[in-house]
């Protein structure tokens, strides 16, 4: 049997189209954050948790030191955290504290609080299984949106920002 060039153009189509499928029945159903405590990856007397985010719609971002993407987004974050639209906060994962706190103190912390989830705990249950990972979650600490990869201008504008002011807008 000859396949035709257009095969492998179907193929991945197809597949991504189910992908897709399967990651909106992921994010159909919003889901709470779930209890969690860590220790404040820049002041080892605070911590952060899951109640931190009650009352206000809030960023969380999940990065760490060595992912050189989380590296790529991170001028952007300072950015986004200058114009004080919205808390953010982070989760550094599975990093050397010391490598990342030396990264935060070396290009600047854009988050209110990080937590440095050394074992990846908390990570995994958020469902967590690349960074970096943005979640915005809103004022009833319900993870409303997330969107994985590198954030830049056009994502923010596009995807984030609108979400943002509309679940800021809700009772």
């Amino acid at each position: 049997m000859k396949y035709s060039k257009s095969y492998p153009y179907f193929v991945i189509l197809s597949l991504s189209i189910v992908s897709m499928y399967f990651l909106a029945e992921k994010f159909a159903h919003a889901q709470s954050l779930p209890a969690f405590q860590l220790q404040n990856l820049t002041d080892e007397t605070g911590q952060l948790d899951q109640t931190q985010f009650l009352g206000r719609v809030s960023v969380l971002n999940i990065w760490a030191s060595w992912c050189p993407v989380c590296r790529s987004e991170h001028a952007f974050l300072l950015n986004i955290a200058k114009t004080n639209q919205v808390p953010m906060f982070g989760i550094d994962l599975k990093d050397a504290r010391e490598l990342a706190r030396n990264y935060l103190q070396a290009a600047g912390n854009p988050y209110r609080v990080v937590g440095a989830d050394t074992q990846g705990i908390v990570s995994e249950k958020l469902g967590i299984q690349a960074i970096p990972q943005t979640l915005l979650i809103d004022k009833k600490g319900i993870i409303r949106y997330q969107y994985a990869g590198a954030l830049d201008a056009h994502i923010w504008e596009t995807q984030i920002r609108p979400r943002l002011f509309q679940y800021i807008n809700e009772p």
